[in-house]
This record gives structure tokens, sequence and C-alpha cells, in this order.
């Protein structure tokens, strides 16, 4: 069409041109005259002119032309790629007119609100899509912002709103309202708009893990913080109301003495509707059922199955569920926790809900733990406050950390002086005041057992204490506990008792040798022949005078064991000598009980003292034989490997029962207590026994099975020497008579031991103080001299110092006869020519006699010694 009317255009302007050329001739050619061919030429010329401009003129066209259809297609490109651009949104767009009709609606819009663009294409839209709120109410047109924007010509952008599908459904979407114009005015509107219902979901469910981060966090820091438990579990149900949206919330803990629950904790949005003391019992109600069910219970308390007086109560308090759940730690259940909510219960409160049943379980498991640890605290440290015996605690680097009050007692100082401050203080100087040298030593001797140390108190006194260290470890590194007892009275009191056994003890020793010195002169007829019935009287008396030297004897010797003042002479003896010597001890004594004894031959050696070791063997063998059957045997053998010698001495007596084979080497200890006064003995056999045997380095015990016999066993260590023993011949007694000086004070001994020596063929002298003992022997020098200790106005030491200065004297054999058990340093300062010692009650009258014959018959050993 365009293309014609520019045509007829260039035609017209062409017939005007010649027009205009045909004029111009008539009016020229009268002018001109005859000259025709001029006028002609003229008009040839006006006619290309015509045409130049007629060229032009089409060539303009033209452009023109072309400029419109390139125009043109550009604004189908335009509209194409607009077109392109408005089908394939993700969001839906739609144009509306002035009147508010639909004058467009691309694909997109069309999906999501389920209409065709034919459907609502000149329909109002207000009315089709956008009539209602989220909440259903009507939105009227005249206050549709969609509308208004018609109106106000202002864009309008909104993020909260809905619109309704074909279908009733509404979505939530986001949408942006803009007006176009045509000169100025406002001609419609475009609204883009997209569907954000899964952005709100998002957002929805964004907002409930927040809501249950800060329930969880609120519930942990309930239960971390809180100062008790009934306090962080009503924090944790305010917790549930205010994030979960709980019209009620309680937890309920289940009593550790009845099945019944009792409320803990509970919180309400708008009021209670039961008190703080509340209780159920396991079983009834729906706090109980949980509880004995085990089991969640999510309900719906508007559902027609739930009870009558349930749907009641929820109808009036507006309750429309219910979450329960219990609270259970390693199969054990300790309470229920609860919530009524007036809007259904969302999956995830329900989630949250259970993800802190867990956690408050353990909670109220951990402040239980927590309130009886801290009861269990209260008792021990009132225990400890309380203690008669300090309780000293150190670090590794033994600075004080803990102090009780008896500690603070014994040593004087405070607990604030105390604490923090190295061990040393409480050291002694005789550790050089090093803490860490005492520990070293105190770990080796008192771990795990009671051990006597030295303390030093503030006021710098020294004092023996018995400690006792154990290990232990806290979050803080290793400790060290030590309990202490201050025992310097104890000590005291012992001492004063010890000395006085021992003194008692001593004090008998000369008057019991007198006696058994008596009573053996008058069964020896040495005062005339005595009756029948005396004889009998005087063997039970003798018998009786034995028995109480022997108890006398292991009584010093226990006293002597305990405070070290036996000294041992070890070195290595055989076996074979000490067995000898025991069983030639016990030969008598078995054969009077009709006991055959045997011994196995053993070419082993010991380290030991062999005095003393056979004083066990004759302990054990004694034992043996008085509780074994008559015509039974009693064994004696040694088996020895590098390193220790197994001693052992079997019988076949009663045996003993289980329960006492520990305690028979304990201190007056029997297995029966008619023993003492039918078999004899003190009780205290097994016990020196046991104490020599450990001086030794070894150990002693017993297997037995009552009714089958017993078996006593010794460990002793082996000596990588060998020593053999040089047997002491004893000499025959000597003649002419020789001169004995005996020296001892009391007179009824001195009576008995005279009429001994004169009985065995001697000369005797004596003398009864220090002074005429020291006369007697510069006025005459005797064969022998017999010397106590104990003397008035001079004793036995001061003898021995004032003959060493005489000339004649210095070889003189001597005979120490006391009832002291001396040292080594006391016999060295005794010795004078050969010297023998001897104990009173524990040598016999005929070792007396014996010693005494040795020593005075030549010749003599000088400087040999014995007990």
């Amino acid at each position: 069409m365009r293309t014609s009317l520019l045509g007829r255009k260039v035609a017209i302007a062409f017939a005007m041109a010649v027009a205009v050329l045909d004029a111009a001739v008539l009016v020229v050619s009268p002018f001109m005259g005859a000259d025709r061919n001029l006028v002609v030429a003229v008009l040839a010329g006006g006619a290309l002119l015509q045409f130049v401009v007629l060229l032009s003129i089409v060539i303009a066209m033209r452009r023109d032309m072309a400029d419109r259809v390139a125009s043109a297609e550009r604004m189908r490109r335009q509209l194409s790629f607009t077109a392109a651009i408005t089908d394939n949104l993700g969001e839906g767009v739609y144009a509306l007119d002035r009147e508010g009709r639909l004058t467009f609606m691309n694909p997109a819009a069309q999906t999501m609100l389920g209409w065709t663009e034919e459907e609502l294409l000149g329909k109002e839209m207000h009315g089709a899509i956008h009539f209602q709120r989220r909440d259903g109410t009507a939105i009227p047109a005249s206050e549709c912002p969609i509308i208004g924007v018609l109106r106000t010509g202002e864009r309008s952008h909104s993020t909260g709103d809905v619109f309704t599908r074909k279908d009733g459904t509404v979505f939530s979407v986001e949408y942006v309202s803009s007006p176009f114009r045509l000169d100025t005015r406002v001609a419609g509107v475009v609204i883009a708009f997209q569907d954000i219902a899964e952005e709100k979901k998002a957002e929805a469910e964004l907002l409930d893990r927040a809501h249950q981060a800060v329930f969880g966090a609120a519930v942990g820091a309930a239960l971390t913080k809180a100062e008790n438990l009934p306090t962080a579990l009503g924090q944790c149900a305010e917790a549930m109301v205010l994030h979960l949206g709980a019209a009620m919330a309680s937890i309920w803990t289940l009593s550790q003495t009845e099945k019944i629950l009792d409320l803990q904790g509970s919180a309400w949005a708008r009021r209670p509707l039961f008190g703080p003391e509340a209780r159920v019992p396991v079983g009834e109600f729906r706090i109980g059922e949980i509880a004995r069910d085990r089991k969640p219970a999510l309900i719906d308390l508007t559902a027609g199955q739930e009870r009558e007086d349930d749907k009641d109560w929820a109808r009036r308090e507006g309750m429309v569920a219910f979450a329960g759940y219990p609270l259970i730690v390693e199969d054990r259940l300790v309470g229920v926790m609860a919530m009524f909510a007036m809007r259904p219960l969302t999956e995830s409160a329900l989630h949250a809900l259970a993800s802190v049943a867990d956690e408050i379980a353990l909670g109220i498991d951990r402040a239980r733990s927590a309130e009886a640890l801290r009861a269990s605290e209260a008792r021990t440290r009132a225990v400890v406050d309380h203690m008669m015996e300090g309780l000293i605690v150190v670090d590794e680097k033994t600075v004080v950390r803990s102090i009780n009050p008896a500690a603070e007692r014994i040593f004087g100082y405070t607990a604030a002086e105390l604490v923090g401050r190295p061990l040393a203080v409480l050291v002694p100087e005789t550790v050089g005041g090093d803490a860490l040298t005492f520990l070293r030593e105190a770990r080796r001797r008192a771990l795990g057992r009671i051990t006597e140390f030295e303390g030093r108190r503030k006021n710098g006194e020294v004092f023996p204490l018995e400690l006792s260290l154990f290990e232990f470890r806290t979050p803080e590194g290793w400790r060290l506990g030590g309990s202490i007892r201050d025992v310097s009275e104890s000590r005291e009191v012992e001492r004063l008792k010890k000395e006085f056994v021992s003194t008692v003890s001593h004090e008998l020793r000369t008057p019991l040798t007198s006696i058994r010195g008596s009573l053996g002169l008058l069964a020896g007829g040495v005062l005339g022949k005595l009756p029948q019935e005396a004889v009998e009287v005087v063997a039970v008396a003798e018998r009786n005078v034995v028995r109480l030297v022997h108890l006398i004897n292991d009584i010093l010797d226990l006293e002597r064991l305990d405070t070290g003042r036996i000294e041992m002479s070890f070195e290595t003896v055989t076996l074979a000598s000490v067995f000898e010597r025991s069983l030639e001890a016990v030969s008598s004594f078995a054969g009077e009980e009709g006991i055959r004894l045997e011994s196995s031959a053993t070419t082993g050696t010991v380290w030991a003292d062999g005095d003393r070791l056979v004083q066990v063997l004759v302990n054990l063998l004694s034992n043996a034989v008085k509780f074994s059957p008559r015509g039974s045997v009693v064994r004696l053998s040694a088996a020895s490997d590098a390193d220790w010698a197994d001693v052992r001495v079997a019988d076949k007596g009663r045996g003993i029962p289980a329960s006492f084979r520990e305690a028979i080497f304990e201190r007056f200890r029997q297995v029966e207590a008619s023993d003492a006064r039918q078999k004899g003995g003190s009780g205290l056999g097994l016990a020196i026994c046991k104490a020599i045997i450990e001086q030794h380095g070894g150990s002693i015990g017993v297997e037995s099975e009552e009714g089958q016999g017993s078996v006593f066993w010794l460990k002793l260590p082996v000596s990588a020497r060998e020593a053999p023993a040089i047997p002491a011949p004893l000499p025959a007694a000597p003649t002419p008579r020789p001169e004995v000086l005996l020296v001892e004070d009391d007179l009824a001994l001195l009576d008995v031991m005279e009429r001994q020596l004169q009985r065995a063929g001697l000369f005797v002298r004596h003398a009864t103080t220090g002074e005429q003992a020291i006369a007697l022997a510069r006025a005459r020098a005797p064969s022998l001299l017999v010397l106590d200790l104990a003397l008035p106005r001079g004793d036995g030491f001061d003898v021995i110092e004032a003959l060493r200065r005489e000339p004649l004297l210095t070889d003189l054999p001597v005979l120490v006869y006391t009832v002291s058990d001396l040292t080594a340093q006391q016999r060295e300062r005794l010795k004078l020519g050969p010297t023998r010692f001897l104990t009173k009650t524990r040598s016999t009258d005929q070792e007396f006699c014996e010693q005494v014959l040795a020593l005075v018959s030549p010749p003599t050993v000088a400087g040999r010694s014995s007990e």
C-alpha cells in the first residue's frame, strides 16, 4: 500500500514538471521570433532540468523508503525479542488497561494462576486473582494496591500478599506493579510477580529451626548454669512455652524411694492449672501412664477417642494437642516431660521436644549424681575434718594442697599457713630438709602400708609419727595423700611399758636362776636324799620354773627384736650342722613324747646367724613334737637353689585351721586357748621365729590341712661363700683344783652357784661388790673370773677396766654371767683373756658348769666368746 502511494506521488510530481515546461515554451516563443530552434534548444535544456529534478526526487524517495523498511524491521525484531522474554520469564507478567482489564498475560503467569490468557483477556483481574488476603478476608478493589497504581501513577511493591488460583487455592506472592504512560497519561499497568510459597515455607522452616536452636540453647543453659535442679527444670519448661508455643509445660522427676512423679518445673502461657507441689503416681493420669509405658504420647485432644473428662477439660481450657516424653537414661526412668498447646503441634515443635528429652534426662541424672556427690563430699569432708589422724595431700612438686584439722593440731600450723607451701617445712633435718628425698623414701616404705617416720612441728620439735601413703589422680594432676598419726605419746607409753617389762624380766632372772639352781641341787641329792613325794614336788617346781624362765626369755627376746637390739652374727653356715644341733636339742623331748625325728641329708649352706637359726628350728621341732600323736614322725628337710634355701618341718598332727594360719605368728596367739595349759608354751615362740627369720631377709609360713598335719617352712638366702664350721671341743676337767672367783651380789644365787662349782670339784671364792672383786683378784689371781655386771660400788665394766691395768691379769679368763642381753660393743668392753658370755635363765645349770670347766681347763682358746 505504502509503495503504490509513493508511485502516485512521483507521477504527479513528474506531470507537474512537464506542464511547467510546456507553459514556459508558450510564454517564451513569441519573444523568440523566428529563432525557433533556439527556443527548442532552450526547451530541450528545460526538459533535461526536469529529468534531473525528477531523478533527485526519486532517489530521495527511495532513501526514505529504505529507512522506513529498516525501522519497521527493527521494531519487528524488538517486538519479537520482547515477546520471547515475556514468554520465557520465570516470573509471571500480565498487563491491565485503564479499567483494570487484562490486555496481556505471559505463559509463566498462566501456569502459576491456572488461567489461560484467552480466559481472562478483557476481564477485570482484581476479582479473578486478588480479591482476598492470606487469612481469607476480602480485599475491596478500592483498597487494592495494584489498581491503586492506575490512580496514583506510583510504582507498588509487596512481599506479603497472596493470589488466588483458578482452583481456589492461594499462594504467597511477591509482585511489582508499574504504570505505563502515553503522552504523560497513565494508560495501564504491568504487574510482574513470582510464587514465593517455597520461600515462605523455607523461611518458616528456618524460623522453626531458629526457635529450635534457641530452645535447645535455652535448655542447655538452664541445665548447666542453674543453681539447682528445680530452677533448671523450671527454666526448661519456660523455654517450651516461649519457643515451642506451649500453653502449659511441665517436667516431673521420679522419686528414688517410691513410684511417684514429683513436679519439678512448670510454666504457663496464661494461668497455672495445678499447684507447684503436684505429685502423680506411676501409672495414673496421662503423666503416670507415660512413666509406666516408657513411650512418648502425642495426642489430639479434640479426637473422639479421648476420655470425656479430658475432652471437657481441653474444650474448657482451649487445649487441642498434648505431647509427652519419658526421660530415660541407660534404661532408667528418671522422669517425664509434657506440654499442652492451644493449636496443633507442628512437626518441628515435636522434633524439638523429642530432641531435648535425652538432654533433660541426662541433666536430671547429672544433677542427681552431682547432688549425691556433694552429699558424699560433705560426708567425706565431715569425716576428714573429724578424723583423729592427720591427713595431708601434696602434688607432684611436693607442695601442700590440703590439710585436715587433725594435721593442723599435730604440726601446729593452720591450713592457711601450710597450704601452698612446700612439704619441706614438715620434714626434719634428719633427711636434710629435702622434701623430694623424703617423698621418695616415704613412697618406697609407706605406700600402701604403715611405717614410722619423723616429722617437724611449727615450733621445731621433731616427733615420731606413723605414716601411710596413697596415690590418686585429680583433674589438676597427680596427688599423694598421707595419713599421719602422732605416736610420740604412745611411743613414750610403749617405752615405759617395755622398760618396765624389761626391768621386771631382768630382775626376775637372778631369783629364777637361783630357784632353778636350788631345785637342781635338791633334785640331785646334794643336800641329802629326798623322800619320793618330795622328789615329785621338786620336779614339778623345777618344770614350772623352767617354763617361767622360758617365758621371761621369750619376752625379753621380743623386746630386743622390736627395738633392734639383738645383733645377728651372719656367716655362711652349713644346714647339716644346724640340723644336727637342732635335732640334738629336741631329741630328749621327742623321746619322752614317743615321737621319732627324721632328717634328710643335706649339703646346702645359708647366710645366717647359726645360733639364732638353731633357736628357730628348735622351736618349730618342739611344737611339731608337742602337737603330734605318739608313734608319729616329725621330719626336718631342706632343698635349695642358687638363691634360696627352703627348710621344712613336717608333722602329722591335728593341723591348723585356715583362719589361724596367719594369726599363729602373732604374739600370745595359739590355735586353742587350752593349749597353753595342756601343752605348755607362752604363745610367743612363733612370733620370735618370724622376727628372727625376717631379720635374716627371709620368710616363714605354714601349709596345713586340718587332721592331716602341718608343714612349717623357712626361706633363707644362700651364701655364696663356703665357710666350714669349726667345732669348739670341750676340754676335760682340770687337775689340781682350779680357783674360781664368783662375783655376784645376789646372795641366794651366789650360794647356789658356789655349791654347783664345788660339786664340780672347783675351789671357789666370792665377792659381792666391784671393789671387793678387784681387791681379791689383785691379791691372788684366780683361774677364772665369773662376773655379774650389776654390782654395787663398781659394776662389771669397772672391774674389767681395773683388771686390764694389772699386767698379771690381762690374760685372765672371764665368764660374764648376767641378766642383760649384751651388744657387740658391750662384749668388746668386757673382754680380758679368753671370754665367754652367758645370760641368766637362757642357759641351764649344766651349760653354766660346762662353760666354767671349759675356761679353767688348759689349753684355752684366746679371744673366743660364746653366748
